[in-house]
């Protein structure tokens, strides 16, 4: 999959738009990756540690860790939302160097914020599948969220449409996929 993004999306995208635009959306999706970095390696080590306390039969133990980490990172994710709406009162466009509008510009990386903070909260879902014994689950939803995302992309592209859908259509991908991660895990 990650293949198949590298070497569609950049073609794709420098023949419908422009060289220049295409290193515009660049700029854009790599002001917004250290949001990444807000789950502090909290998924990973609770994911561990869900996996090492329900294989040892502390069922209590994993509900209120598992219960603990949701709450923590939902607090997180929410604070971070709302502290990059602070995105829509700065002059973004011209401090990038862009030639993009400030509302296009502006929206743009708000919803690709959006877009990796809602990727923190199925990396904690997808993670769930470790825990039971399922690891190749969770990456098998990995392959499906960055496919679709993908798809949303190569769609949008192929239709010129402006940068506010294209990270639209990512964040969508990325809750749709949270959405039937969420309906397989409940099974």
């Amino acid at each position: 999959i990650t293949v198949v993004q590298q070497l569609v999306i950049p073609p794709l995208f420098i023949a419908r738009y422009s060289i220049a635009q295409y290193g515009e959306w660049g700029v854009l999706s790599g002001a917004v990756v250290a949001l990444g970095m807000l789950n502090f390696g909290l998924q990973t080590f609770m994911n561990q540690d869900l996996a090492v306390r329900l294989n040892g039969g502390e069922i209590e133990g994993y509900r209120i860790r598992q219960s603990t980490a949701l709450r923590l990172l939902l607090g997180i994710v929410l604070s971070a939302a709302v502290l990059c709406l602070i995105l829509f009162l700065l002059p973004l466009n011209t401090w990038l160097r862009l030639n993009l509008s400030r509302s296009d510009t502006q929206w743009t990386i708000y919803l690709l914020c959006l877009e990796i903070l809602a990727g923190i909260i199925f990396g904690y879902f997808d993670g769930l599948f470790m825990g039971v014994g399922l690891a190749h689950r969770g990456g098998m939803w990995n392959n499906v969220q960055s496919a679709l995302s993908i798809l949303g992309l190569v769609v949008c592209i192929s239709f010129h449409l402006s940068f506010p859908v294209l990270a639209g259509v990512q964040l969508l991908a990325t809750i749709c996929t949270i959405g039937a991660l969420l309906i397989d895990i409940h099974h």
